[in-house]
C-alpha cells in the first residue's frame, strides 16, 4: 500500500509539470491555474485538481473490519497464501453450486462457493477459490497462477502451471500437469 502511494505521488508530481522541449529552449508549463498552489499542497476537498481532470482516482483509506485480525504481510510465505483469512476482505464472488457444477472463468478473482458442488471447472488464470467441498477440481490450461483453498476434495486436475492447492480433510486423487505447481495437504488449515 505505502509503495502504490509513492509511486502515485511520483507519477501525480510528474503530471503536475510538462517539460515541453522545443528547439534549443525548455519551457516549462504548469498544470495548476497561477492562482491555485501544486496538487500535493491543495485541501483533500479540492474538486477540481488536475489528477480528477484526468480521470485517475485517489483510493480512500479504509479502516480494517472488525472480524479481520489478519495482519497481510509485505512478502507473503507460502503458509500465508494457505490461510482462508489471507483472502477473507478480498472476496468479491459468494455464490452457492447450482446445478452441481460451477465454472469460474473471471481473471483476477477471489470467490468463496459456500456449498458442496460435485464439478468446479475454472478456466481464468490469477483465480482464487475458497471452497467447502468439491468433489471433482479442474484447472484447465489456461488458467495458471490461481490459488485454492478447499476444506475437502475427492478428485483434482490441474493442468495450468504455477498453481497452489490446498486441502483439510481426504486424500484427494491427483493428476497434476502443470509446470511447478504446489498440490499438498493445507500446512494451516483453518
Amino acid at each position: 500500500m505505502m509503495r502504490a502511494g509513492r509511486a502515485r505521488r511520483w507519477f501525480g508530481g510528474l503530471s503536475a509539470a510538462v517539460l515541453v522541449l522545443s528547439g534549443c529552449s525548455v519551457e516549462l508549463v504548469s498544470v495548476n491555474p497561477p492562482d491555485q498552489p501544486p496538487a500535493d499542497l491543495q485541501s483533500p476537498s479540492a474538486s477540481s485538481t488536475p489528477t480528477a481532470a484526468i480521470g485517475a482516482t485517489t483510493p480512500a483509506a479504509s479502516a480494517p473490519s472488525p472480524a479481520s485480525t489478519y495482519h497481510k504481510p509485505d512478502d507473503p510465505t507460502e503458509k500465508d497464501l494457505a490461510q482462508r483469512s489471507y483472502y477473507a476482505d478480498e472476496i468479491e464472488v459468494t455464490t452457492g453450486c447450482p446445478g452441481g457444477k460451477l465454472t469460474l472463468d473471471q481473471s483476477s478473482r477471489v470467490t468463496a462457493i459456500t456449498e458442496d458442488c460435485h464439478e468446479v471447472r475454472v478456466t481464468a488464470p490469477f483465480t482464487t477459490l475458497l471452497a467447502e467441498k468439491i468433489d471433482t477440481l479442474i484447472v484447465e490450461d489456461t488458467a495458471s497462477l490461481g490459488h485454492f483453498i478447499i476444506r475437502e476434495i475427492g478428485t483434482a486436475r490441474i493442468d495450468a502451471p504455477f498453481n497452489h492447492v490446498y486441502w483439510d480433510r481426504g486424500k484427494p486423487q491427483l493428476k497434476v500437469s502443470g509446470f511447478r505447481c504446489v498440490v499438498k495437504p493445507n500446512p494451516v488449515p483453518e
